[in-house]
């Protein structure tokens, strides 16, 4: 319950109390107005009442996350009068301060003059004011809340040590609630320990697919269900900008007609959120700050010598553990040494990079690129290579990873970014990369993708070494024809003992073209040799870490049981695990010379077989 009296000449009820720190502005001691219609937060509310029993809740989250709107919400439906201040860069005096919290409390209950009087001393005493203050709200018979929002504007430590002192006086029923960006004041902050502070943050007024219904509904826009889901998904539930996505897309129905998927194209680009960015996020910082989070959005995760290596700078870290520790505009993923930036606030910063700076999106992804490739990190390497447009970066780093990412089940992702080389007809430039998608399309089970991706290799050329240190593809083509087994089992050993011939001794690909060879005697009823075969296959495996020695291992086991050599059929599969996500299952042999074990997912076998077979 917010208690207002008259106002005199647009001031409080006693304008001479105010000598001291100029006019009162009646617009500091009210919430924002506006706030009566706000989306109902009933969960919030709900743990606000329940809180009554906690001296202070600090209610800390960017920009546009509601935090007025949720105090003001509190303010109307709780029985309790609030003493309301909306702080800003004047009140870091602890005068001015204590001012306000004196005029705020007396529109609910006359002060005692004597705490007006010290304020106004040439030398006031702030501690006696505070033992004044503190001494009035002990005597009140009814508990009253006291609301600070933006506390986070207070950087005087005498007025954080005030309202600290306020905090430990208040009587029991009574609450300091304090709002703002980042971290609650450190007086306040050990309040943790014994739990008499209340911490409300960004992920708890983050709004859930009913409440963002609802706000929208509000702005006169209707979106079917799947449409509101994908849009809060897309800005993680952030009020405003599910809010500003209301107004551009009721301004875009005006203007082209129904909405139906018209969520999906709201992004960081969109005007509303770009002057949003502008007035109320970017110009509250620092230049350099600005600079630093402007040309960081070009990261999809950060740390500091990833952001130092972008830049051209260092001391990135310590920019990130400040901002990690003091504002929620970054998100710590790994006890504060790497972070995120909410999605729909990297897209905003993003925007106004392209605005800004346009031709250096794609030097800062080039280093992005480079440095992860640098430090192990191919997945990552290989997008910001993509967003640069670096094709060659790409697909050397593709035809690396690719037969290791398949057995982790990455298949997803590697489909992606076959479709990415695809999509630009570069296939034919980037022959490694074509081969690689024809044993990931074959590995799947996708023949027909596999014959396609194989042909285009066949008609690749090849400008640079390949990552097993190969300068011809004629190895890599072989192995791929005998993994397609097209022109029968001969060809198939023919083109594996070609592979074997042309391949690196240190190639990953070693290990594969054992196993066809294998296969293919077993497939010829050859048992012997295949098992000697098999055997190099699972040593080559283990040394690479291919899982084609967990295939060798499993034939090998079934040799020994054909042969009742019981001891080592048993033994020779615990010798190593199946790969990740690839489990193995038994089938019936179709043929003397047929594959026996294969992966659970469609693979290379049944090709064996049909050919086998025919």
């Amino acid at each position: 319950m917010i208690v207002r009296q008259p106002v005199i000449d647009g001031h409080g009820p006693d304008p001479a109390i105010a000598a001291p720190v100029g006019p009162i502005l009646e617009s500091k001691l009210n919430p924002y107005p506006g706030h009566r219609r706000a989306v109902p937060r009933h969960a919030l509310l709900d743990r606000l009442e329940a809180s009554s029993g906690t001296p202070v809740v600090a209610v800390m989250a960017p920009p546009g996350y509601g935090k007025t709107a949720l105090l003001a919400q509190w303010a109307e439906s709780d029985a309790r009068p609030f003493a309301w201040i909306s702080l800003d860069q004047q009140d870091n005096d602890p005068a001015v301060l204590l001012t306000y919290v004196a005029v705020a409390v007396d529109r609910i209950e006359p002060v005692d003059p004597a705490v007006f009087g010290a304020l106004k001393a040439p030398d006031a005493s702030i501690t006696e004011a505070v033992l004044w203050l503190g001494s009035f709200l002990c005597a009140k018979a009814l508990p009253i809340v006291l609301v600070l929002d933006g506390i986070h504007l207070l950087q005087n430590w005498a007025c954080l040590e005030a309202v600290a002192a306020l905090a430990g006086q208040l009587p029991e029923g009574s609450q300091l609630i304090v709002a703002g960006h980042g971290e609650p004041p450190p007086s306040l902050a050990g309040l943790r320990d014994n739990g008499r502070l209340l911490e409300i943050r960004a992920d708890a007024l983050a709004m859930d697919d009913a409440e963002a219904g609802l706000l929208l509904t509000d702005a006169g826009v209707s979106l079917s269900q799947a449409d509101i889901d994908a849009l809060v998904r897309h800005t993680e539930g952030w009020p405003v900008a599910l809010y500003l996505a209301a107004l551009s897309l009721k301004a875009g129905s005006a203007e082209d007609g129904p909405l139906d998927g018209a969520a999906g194209a709201f992004a960081g680009d969109d005007r509303y959120l770009v002057d949003y960015l502008r007035s109320v996020l970017l110009s509250q910082l620092p230049p350099r700050l600005v600079s630093f989070l402007v040309h960081t959005s070009v990261l999809h995760e950060m740390c500091g010598a990833l952001c130092d290596e972008v830049l051209g700078t260092s001391g990135s870290a310590r920019v990130l553990d400040s901002l990690g520790r003091s504002t929620t505009l970054v998100i710590p993923l790994d006890g504060r040494r790497w972070y995120r930036y909410h999605h729909m606030l990297q897209e905003l910063l993003r925007s106004e990079l392209e605005r800004r700076e346009p031709a250096r999106v794609r030097e800062l992804t080039m280093r992005a690129a480079a440095w992860s490739e640098r430090n192990g990190q191919a997945e990552a390497a290989i997008e910001y290579a993509m967003a640069a447009g670096d094709a060659g970066r790409a697909a050397r780093l593709i035809a690396k990873t690719a037969l290791p990412l398949y057995a982790s089940g990455r298949v997803a992702s590697l489909r992606r970014w076959f479709d990415w080389f695809q999509d630009r007809d570069l296939t034919g430039q980037h022959p490694a990369v074509a081969v690689s998608g024809a044993w990931v399309h074959a590995l799947s089970g996708d023949a027909a993708a596999a014959e396609r991706w194989a042909d285009a290799a066949e008609q690749g050329s090849l400008d640079s070494p390949l990552p097993d240190g190969s300068t011809s593809m004629d190895g890599w083509l072989a192995l791929l024809r005998a993994a397609l087994c097209r022109d029968g089992i001969e060809r198939m050993r023919s083109d594996a003992e070609v592979a074997l011939a042309l391949l690196p001794a240190n190639s990953l690909w070693r290990a594969r073209a054992l196993l066809l060879n294998g296969i293919s005697h077993l497939l010829a009823e050859d048992d012997e040799q295949a098992d000697s075969i098999l055997a190099g296959a699972v040593s080559a495996g283990e040394d690479t870490a291919a899982d084609s020695s967990s295939v060798a291992l499993a034939e090998r086991s079934l040799l020994a049981m054909a042969r009742e050599d019981w001891p080592e059929a048993e033994a020779l599969p615990s010798t190593r695990s199946p790969s990740p996500g690839r489990p193995w299952s038994r089938t019936t042999r179709r043929a003397p010379c047929c594959t026996r074990w294969r992966p659970a997912r469609p693979s290379t076998g049944a090709t064996w077989r049909r050919h086998a077979n025919t």
